[in-house]
């Protein structure tokens, strides 16, 4: 139990934008497994892809891979057994992998719609469709976590604290005896 409880801590401690692009990658990996493509040719039994299946299978296995690199970034992070490291920052890693699946979506879509022109009835599954909309909410999320963390690093730039906190301030300055002013002696 001591694990589980490791894990949903670690988990918990990640910002709003980061459980979004590991949601949305995680899923990614899912949705490679689901429909995305079924046709009817003339002859011949119905055909039925997905993601690693089908004339442009190399493609989905890129993106597959991309996004289980994503999903084992953060698993490495939840685990905290530091074994991967980045060579850039971690946002141009969502900004590239992110970006590299989408193109190789287009790339897949393009593929199965040529191949669909082949045969009698085809449509594109809810598969390619969903993992398309995932990983623009995963590029969103990367967008905003950047900016949140530069807005972050700019504000703690000028909210530097002085070098003794205040409590200690206070109690090293010496009292000194109020002087009386006329304005003070009208108060009273």
């Amino acid at each position: 139990m001591r694990n589980w409880a490791f894990i949903q801590k670690n988990l918990r401690d990640l910002d709003h934008e980061k459980k979004v692009i590991l949601g949305a990658h995680f899923f990614t990996v899912l949705f490679c497994f689901f429909p995305w493509f079924k046709a009817q040719p003339i002859y011949g039994p119905e055909q039925s892809f997905n993601a690693l299946q089908g004339p442009p299978f190399l493609i989905g296995f890129f993106m597959f891979v991309l996004a289980a690199a994503v999903v084992l970034y953060f698993a490495d992070k939840i685990w905290e057994s530091d074994r991967i490291h980045l060579p850039i920052k971690e946002h141009n890693f969502f900004n590239f992998c992110g970006g590299l699946i989408i193109t190789f979506l287009i790339l897949h879509w393009s593929v199965l719609w040529q191949y669909g022109q082949e045969v009698q009835d085809s449509e594109i599954r809810f598969g390619l469709s969903v993992v398309f909309l995932l990983q623009i909410f995963a590029l969103a999320a990367t967008h905003l976590h950047k900016k949140t963390k530069h807005h972050e690093s700019v504000q703690s730039f000028f909210n530097h604290s002085p070098t003794t906190p205040p409590e200690k301030e206070k109690k090293t300055t010496s009292k000194a005896p109020e002087k009386h002013h006329p304005k003070n002696l009208l108060d009273k």
